[in-house]
């Protein structure tokens, strides 16, 4: 016999930290962390438990997507803007772009 689903609940929080609109988030594979991009041209790392901001790391242009490395060991975001650059984050500070890919498609 099975128990019947429990109701979920989480609680709400409010994270202050870009100065423009959203654009994407991503929990960390342990969901011990969120990251959030922004047109800002912002990636924010989030205590998404008590709604703090543990790292702020400014890229080019507007931030369009993220991924989470899978290993959690490395703390790495790799991050897309708009201006089609591609960042990876490790460890919190910003790496030199892996590719550009308006260049690639010029080259091509």
């Amino acid at each position: 016999m099975s128990l019947p689903p429990q109701p979920f609940h989480a609680k709400e929080k409010d994270l202050h930290g870009h100065s423009n609109s959203v654009t994407c988030l991503a929990f960390s594979p342990l969901g011990d962390c969120l990251a959030s991009g922004g047109e800002d041209g912002n990636v924010i790392v989030w205590d998404p438990v008590m709604g703090t901001l543990l790292h702020r790391v400014p890229i080019t242009s507007a931030v369009t997507s993220m991924v989470w490395h899978p290993d959690d060991t490395r703390h790495c975001i790799f991050v897309g803007s708009a201006d089609g650059t591609i960042f990876a984050i490790n460890d919190f500070a910003i790496c030199p772009p892996l590719i550009s890919f308006l260049m690639f498609l010029i080259a091509n």
